[in-house]
C-alpha cells in the first residue's frame, strides 16, 4: 500500500516571543494531533514538531536553525501535498513553506476535511 506523503505546515517557534529554537507547546500540539489524525487516516505525515528529538539526541550540542529549514524543505518537495494547519501572519516559517510549496506546484490544503 502506498500513503500519500503530507508535509504538515504551522508555526513552530514563538517568532521572537521567547529564546530562539524554543518551542510553544500549543503549537506543538496541535502539530502532533493533525499528523496523527492523517496517520490514521491512511496518510504519511511529515511532523516537523518532532525536530527537538534531534535536540535531545544529539549530546547538547545544537544544530542551527537553517538546518532544521533546510531538511525540512527537502521533505516538502518529496511531499503530495501540504497541509497547513494555522496561517499566521507573522509566522514566517509557515509563509516560506507555503511560498515554496506553490513554487514547485504542490498542492497546499488548509483544512484536513479537503483532503478528504
Amino acid at each position: 500500500m502506498s500513503r500519500k506523503r503530507i508535509y504538515v505546515a504551522g508555526p513552530y517557534s514563538c517568532e521572537g516571543r521567547c529564546k530562539p529554537l524554543e518551542v510553544d507547546l500549543e503549537y506543538m500540539r496541535r502539530g502532533l494531533e493533525a499528523s496523527v489524525k492523517l496517520l490514521s487516516m491512511g496518510y504519511a505525515p511529515f511532523c516537523p514538531w518532532l525536530d527537538y528529538l534531534f535536540q535531545f539526541i544529539h549530546g547538547g550540542e545544537t544544530l542551527k536553525r537553517e538546518d532544521y529549514y533546510e531538511y525540512s524543505i527537502a521533505w516538502m518537495l518529496a511531499a503530495d501535498a501540504v497541509l497547513v494547519i494555522e496561517l499566521r501572519e507573522n509566522s514566517h516559517g509557515t509563509a516560506k513553506e507555503i511560498e515554496i510549496a506553490k513554487e514547485n506546484n504542490i498542492p497546499i490544503f488548509y483544512d484536513i476535511k479537503d483532503m478528504i
